[in-house]
C-alpha cells in the first residue's frame, strides 16, 4: 500500500485588508464665514460733466427799508467875479450854521448883518425898496424906514406916510409888568375903540367912533 506523502505548502502570508463598504455622499457642508474685505481698488477716471440746470425763478422783491436820516448839508462855496451872485436854484439850508454879511456882522444869531444894514424887499409895483427890517446909523432897531426902538423906548418918527395905521383885532389880554397895550377892536355895535391894557385892571376905551 503506498504510503500518504505529506506535502506542506509554505504560503506566504498576506495582510488581511478590511475594505469597507462605500456610502451614499451627504449634503454639501453649511457654507463658512465670508472672508474679509479685500484692499480698495484704484481711483477711476471722473465722469463726463452732467449738463447745466436750469435756471431759476427770479425772487420775489423785499419790502422798501425805511428811509435813511436826512444828510448834513453841505457848504456852498463858489468864486465869482467882484458883485456877482451865485444863483442857487431849490431850497438853501443851513443846519447848524449861521449866514453873517458884511466885514463887521454880528456876533450872534442866525442871521447877522452889520450896522447900518437890513433886510430888503421889493415893493409891489416893482419899483421901489423896502427896509423890511434892520438898524439905522445910530444903532436903533428900524422897521420899514418907519418904527426905531431902543432897549427901553418905542421913537414913532421918520414916518413915511406920516401916521399909525392899526386894524381893529380881539384884546391882547393883560401885557407883562410896567407894559401896556393900545389897539383898535369893536365895541359889539359897529363902532371901533382905540384902547389901552395896563398890567393890572380892565381894558380902558381911550376914544369911540362917532
Amino acid at each position: 500500500m503506498p504510503h500518504d506523502v505529506v506535502v506542506d505548502v509554505i504560503v506566504p502570508s498576506v495582510p488581511v485588508v478590511d475594505v469597507a463598504a462605500v456610502g451614499v455622499q451627504g449634503p454639501p457642508g453649511t457654507p463658512g464665514p465670508a472672508g474679509p474685505a479685500g484692499p480698495e481698488g484704484p481711483e477711476g477716471d471722473p465722469g463726463p460733466q452732467g449738463p447745466a440746470g436750469s435756471t431759476g425763478a427770479q425772487g420775489v422783491p423785499g419790502p422798501q427799508g425805511p428811509q435813511g436820516p436826512a444828510g448834513t448839508a453841505g457848504i456852498h462855496a463858489a468864486t465869482h467875479a467882484a458883485g456877482g451872485a451865485d444863483a442857487i436854484t431849490g431850497s438853501l439850508a443851513l443846519t447848524g450854521g449861521t449866514l453873517s454879511v458884511g466885514a463887521t456882522p454880528a456876533q450872534s444869531g442866525a442871521i447877522r448883518l452889520g450896522n447900518n444894514q437890513a433886510i430888503v424887499a421889493r415893493n409891489a409895483a416893482n419899483t421901489a425898496d423896502l427896509n423890511v427890517i434892520g438898524t439905522n446909523a445910530a444903532g436903533n432897531v428900524v422897521i420899514n424906514n418907519v418904527l426905531v426902538a431902543t432897549s427901553d423906548v418905542v421913537v414913532l418918527g421918520n414916518f413915511q406916510p406920516p401916521w399909525i395905521n392899526l386894524v381893529e383885532r380881539a384884546s391882547f389880554g393883560a401885557p407883562p409888568s410896567n407894559q401896556a397895550y393900545i389897539w383898535l377892536q369893536d365895541n359889539g355895535s359897529g363902532k371901533t375903540q382905540l384902547m389901552i391894557q395896563f398890567n393890572t385892571g380892565a381894558a380902558i376905551a381911550i376914544a369911540t367912533q362917532a
